[in-house]
């Protein structure tokens, strides 16, 4: 509006000037003033206006319409100034737009920053800082900021901004935002049903219900926009499984009443003297109207021009036979089955009509025309974003090459592998696949962002498990950008001094087989006992299918333990352990350490026989499931199971540190680490001897705030039973409690904070709550 007053003025001025001259003026000169930032070289390059020419409106008007094109100018105006002899100087006056140095946010409360931010940010309307202002944008904002409040229920809530002029050329741009009260549904009616109950369509319905006393919780008495087309799909959904195919739902007629009590207005008045905003009861009837059409039966089906799949195959995944009712919705799923059959065989530009024709009482004979189309071919993979990982790194892990058929199923598993990367994240941009011209070939950019590969840590702390210490580590999921794990460690502390040094190659000759090394030394003051052990592992792994490894190690260890608190254990010097472990995992989590869906189950079994030369003997088995699943909105729920059980051979007494130990924040939280399972007293001190049977639940309900903070709520069970008791002969520890988990750039695994009530009394664990602190993941 601002360019077309503005067009409009200039172009009257010019000609009026024109004419009050009476005839045709030459150009003499062209004077460019007012610019600050921009060169007159960049602006004369846009005026096609030429000295020595006849001046011509008509000209100008285009030269000034391409110049506010450019969008760095508030305002443009032009003047002509006579010089005699029937010329005239053409003078071009801009006033440059402001930098803008900042943007902000007031007067919002109910709608937060960070939330008004992140959605700018996802629709790319964010305003950079020391650029010029470009009001399209502030307009847009303007206008998304409102459908925002519009969804929060806020639909009396306004937004406008004003530019702050701050130093010369520069500016700072203002929200002002009035949220005022909400509105909430408190009626729903429906205008034009006869074949439902209006108690029906309202069950239907899920994210749009009137008010009830639970309303504040699930925020569904709040019209939102996208939520009611969603239960609009259900709507239809309801009515095309019983034929109604031309059911027609129109847009909803909203009525809003305030029934704002007389105390309520006198205290809004007192809101306002104070400058805050009133408090209102503002409710709305909704009235959807409906036409439900006629009900139609299935008839004859057909299948046509189809090639790669027979009639059959068609005909037999088709959920519908003559004198079914018509369900559109049965056969929209049967189509989208379809496509997905023939985008994983490559035909990614499938797609199939369904012509219908009428007879008889309303039955519906249906022809569906097949169009397969060329299949489609990857031409080139590229990754953007991975400054540090290597090309190959990420393309070992894509199912697909270079001139094969792009089959979506694989593409999808290709990413998702990437993620299980943990270094490199491909979830938060999605893949930019275009088709070459002329041709059947695409070419696929995966884009994604280094996360936290490289983790550093040195100083001196405390913490439960090893006291007073000093330590230095370093550790990386991704050594030198090429994917290879390396991790070193040494810990000097009252309770425990470690050396640890890990090795794995997960690509051996680049080949998906994994070679892990490890040498590892330890003294440490466990409760009851001191433990000195060093050795090393060798272990080998490889992919046996998609989602499934299997890993085989052999580990060779010297372990002393001097004395012990308990007779049912020995103490012993420089007893060796020789052993071989099998782990067999499954795992299609999205993420390592911040996983938001999937499932991931291992088994693993450890063995120490005669044969493997070691004064050891025993075998332990550790099982484990977890699986992520989606809840309310953003939020999921994670669910946790692990068992184990052990025993030993040619009835030997158990080895302490062969068994099974429970408790602490990575296992049942709140309590103390490895204090659950069976106590004995050794000098009038009791100390947990440790067990060889393990059970362990958790539950958790995981909020994401940000992308960088997640808000948890859970639930732990758990305990160790010793050599004399039967499972669940003791009762379970169970906590619970709030966390607070962060993914930080200096970290690999998440920082945790969190708060654990213990909620069983166990043997040195009261009753009661107390924060912890630590660095990983329970499970």
């Amino acid at each position: 509006m601002q360019f077309i007053s503005r067009f409009l003025l200039t172009g009257c001025f010019i000609l009026s000037s024109v004419l009050a001259l009476g005839q045709e003026k030459i150009v003499k000169e062209i004077r460019i003033s007012g610019n600050q930032r921009t060169s007159k070289d960049t602006i004369q390059y846009r005026i096609s206006t030429a000295v020595g020419e006849p001046l011509d409106p008509q000209t100008v008007t285009k030269d000034i319409k391409e110049l506010w094109q450019t969008g760095l100018f508030e305002n443009i105006s032009v003047q002509a100034t006579e010089l005699g002899n029937n010329e005239i100087a053409l003078v071009y006056i801009f006033r440059d737009l402001p930098l803008v140095v900042e943007v902000d946010y007031r007067g919002n409360k109910k709608l937060g920053k960070s939330s008004i931010k992140d959605k700018i940010d996802e629709e790319f309307l964010t305003i950079e800082e020391d650029t010029p202002l470009n009001y399209k944008k502030v307009n847009a904002i303007r206008v998304l900021i409102k459908q925002m409040l519009d969804d929060k229920g806020l639909r009396y809530g306004r937004v406008d901004y004003t530019l702050e002029r701050m130093e010369t050329g520069t500016a700072r741009v203002v929200f002002n935002i009035y949220e005022g009260s909400k509105v909430r549904i408190y009626d729903i009616k429906f205008d034009g049903v006869k074949e439902f109950s209006q108690k029906k369509l309202k069950r239907t319905m899920k994210k749009t219900k009137e008010h009830w006393m639970f309303s504040w919780l699930t925020q569904h008495d709040i019209f939102n926009q996208e939520k009611y087309g969603e239960d609009l799909e259900e709507l239809k959904k309801l009515y095309w499984e019983k034929g109604y195919k031309d059911v027609y739902i129109g847009e909803p007629e909203m009525n809003i009443e305030n029934v704002t009590t007389q105390e309520q207005k006198k205290k809004n008045l007192e809101r306002l003297a104070k400058h805050r905003q009133p408090k209102e009861d503002l409710r709305m009837d909704l009235t959807i109207p409906v036409f439900e059409g006629q009900r139609y039966t299935m008839g004859d089906i057909a299948i046509e021009e189809n090639t790669i799949f027979p009639d059959a195959i068609y005909l037999g995944m088709f959920p519908l036979k003559p004198g079914d009712d018509y369900d559109l919705g049965l056969i929209n799923e049967w189509i989208t089955s379809l496509e997905e059959i023939h985008n994983n065989a490559g035909y990614l530009n499938f797609n199939i009509r369904q012509d219908t024709k009428i007879r008889g009482d309303h039955i519906v004979d249906a022809t569906f025309v097949v169009a397969e189309n060329a299949q489609i071919y990857v031409n080139k993979i590229s990754f953007a974003g991975n400054t540090t990982t290597l090309d190959k790194v990420l393309r070992r892990e894509v199912f697909l090459r270079e001139g094969d058929v792009f089959r979506l199923q694989h593409f999808r598993n290709s990413l998702l592998r990437i993620n299980q990367l943990g270094f490199f994240d491909v979830s938060r941009e999605n893949p930019d696949i275009k088709f070459l011209p002329n041709e059947d070939k695409v070419n696929i950019t995966i884009k994604g962002q280094e996360s936290g590969v490289n983790e550093l840590n040195f100083g001196l702390g405390y913490n439960e498990y090893a006291g007073e210490n000093g330590f230095f580590s370093f550790s990386t999921l991704n050594f030198m950008g090429k994917g290879e794990t390396l991790k070193v460690q040494a810990s000097l502390g009252a309770i425990a001094n470690t050396y640890d040094i890990t090795f794995t190659e997960p690509w051996l000759f680049d080949k998906p087989r994994g070679l892990t090394f490890r040498l590892f030394n330890t003294k440490a003051n466990y409760p009851g006992f001191r433990q000195e052990q060093s050795g090393l592992q060798v272990g080998f792994s490889f992919r046996p299918s998609t989602w499934t490894s299997y890993h085989v190690s052999y580990k060779f260890q010297e372990i002393s333990i001097p004395s012990v608190p308990s007779l049912t254990f020995e103490s012993y010097e420089d007893r060796l352990t020789s052993s071989i472990s099998q782990t067999i995992r499954y795992d299609i989590t999205d993420h390592p350490f911040f996983p938001t869906k999937g499932i991931k189950t291992f088994y693993s079994l450890e063995f120490a026989g005669w044969e493997m030369g070691g004064d050891s003997l025993f075998h332990s088995s550790t099982a484990g499931y977890t699986q992520y699943f989606k809840a309310f909105k953003e939020t999921f729920f994670g669910a946790n199971l692990k068992v184990g059980y052990m025993a030993t051979f040619d009835g030997q007494r158990p080895v302490l540190y062969e068994m099974f130990r429970l408790g602490g924040e990575n296992s049942v939280r709140g309590y103390r680490r490895d204090w659950l399972g069976p106590v004995v007293e050794y000098n009038g001190t009791k100390y947990p001897t440790r067990g060889d049977k393990l059970f362990q639940f958790n539950f958790e309900y995981i909020v994401p705030v940000s992308e960088q903070f997640r808000l948890v709520t859970f639930y732990d069970v758990g305990q160790v039973y010793g050599i004399d008791e039967d499972w669940f002969e003791t009762d379970l520890a169970m906590s619970t409690g709030i966390e607070m988990r962060f993914s930080l750039p200096v970290f690999q695994a998440p920082l945790r904070i969190m708060y654990a009530w213990r909620l069983v009394e166990t043997p040195g664990n009261e009753k009661g709550g107390e924060p912890k602190f630590a660095i990983g993941t329970t499970f």
